[in-house]
């Protein structure tokens, strides 16, 4: 995949709203700012920081934009996501979603931009950049595909969703919270939990595909799973062949 435009023309300073935080100087890079006379027009937030973690958010953006101008993309997304856990904003997805592709984490990047897209104030964001991130999503929907899950869990047992052995998601009332980003190919899929009998399938993603995982996960020591009642059903609904029919003489 080749989305590729000049690094200066792509690289959004992080300058949130509430934060003001001061644009960096050792690079010539956009910035997606608001203007004096906003920032002082915009009402103030409940969920605003306090003044420590706000000064954290500051200094985790300036980093992490040092650490791209200096090619170190994946120090650059390890500070960003540590900005974002601190408060959700769109420059930082804006960003995560270039560091991301720059990486060729091209799943992450599709995370970062789905994010972006519904919250892009245009009076922060040039529009070239919105249409670029538009461009690259309507890419990634053809090259990507995405899975969502919806599983029945026994009552009040909590069970995660492993991909090839690595975690991807809780699993919430047996679904997750929102569907995921991968890459093509052959995957693993795992469900399992404290008390719970490990629900196992192989499956293939084509690019492009969206694909929904249900299944029915028991109680560890139960004699029952969905294979086997799947299985046990089919043999009672399939007649025998005639060649396999009990004849008597």
């Amino acid at each position: 995949m080749s989305l590729r435009t000049p690094l200066s023309r792509r690289w959004v300073v992080t300058t949130l709203l509430t934060l003001a935080a001061p644009p960096l100087h050792a690079a010539p890079l956009a910035e997606s700012a608001p203007t004096a006379s906003q920032t002082a027009a915009a009402p103030a937030s409940k969920n605003d920081l306090d003044p420590a973690k706000r000064e954290q958010l500051r200094a985790l953006v300036r980093q992490a934009s040092e650490r791209m101008q200096a090619g170190d993309r994946a120090s650059a997304v390890a500070l960003l996501e540590q900005a974002r856990a601190l408060r959700a904003d769109p420059s930082i997805d804006y960003n995560l979603g270039i560091a991301y592709a720059e990486l060729g984490r091209h799943p992450q990047a599709a995370t970062a931009f789905e994010r972006f897209l519904p919250v892009a104030d245009p009076s922060r964001f040039l529009p070239d950049r919105i249409d670029d991130v538009r461009r690259r999503m309507a890419e990634y929907q053809k090259s990507l595909c995405r899975v969502r899950a919806r599983f029945t869990v026994p009552a009040g047992q909590p069970a995660t969703l492993y991909l090839d052995e690595q975690a991807l998601s809780t699993l919430d009332a047996g679904r997750m919270s929102e569907s995921r980003w991968l890459s093509p190919g052959s995957y693993r899929v795992r469900v399992a939990g404290p008390g719970l009998r490990d629900y196992s399938v192989s499956i293939d993603l084509r690019p492009g595909e969206a694909r929904e995982l249900t299944g029915d996960v028991v109680r560890e020591g139960s004699e029952s799973s969905l294979l086997a009642d799947n299985a046990a059903k089919a043999l009672k609904q399939e007649p025998l062949p005639f060649y396999r029919k009990p004849w008597f003489w």
